[in-house]
C-alpha cells in the first residue's frame, strides 16, 4: 500500500472535504443518481467553503498541485 504524508493544511483540507460531502452530498445521492445530475446549490454551497469541485487538467500533475484532489480523494 502507497503511503501519503499530507501536511497540515492538506489533512485539514481532506477533513474539511470528507465532512462536507457526508452533510451535503451522501444524504441526497440517491436523488441525484435518479436525477442524472446534482443541485446545482451543491455547487454554490462547495464554493462557499471553498470547494471548487473541478478536476484538476493532466498538466497541473506534473507541477504537483494535484495533492489537495488526491488527498481529498484518498480512502
Amino acid at each position: 500500500m502507497l503511503t501519503r504524508q499530507f501536511t497540515e493544511e492538506q489533512v485539514m483540507f481532506r477533513e474539511a472535504y470528507r465532512r462536507f460531502l457526508s452533510e451535503e452530498v451522501v444524504p441526497h445521492m440517491e436523488r441525484f443518481r435518479e436525477q442524472g445530475v446534482v443541485d446545482r446549490d451543491i455547487f454554490k454551497k462547495a464554493g462557499e467553503q471553498g470547494f471548487l469541485m473541478v478536476w484538476p487538467e493532466e498538466r497541473l500533475r506534473r507541477h504537483g498541485r494535484l495533492r489537495h484532489s488526491v488527498g481529498a480523494s484518498d480512502h
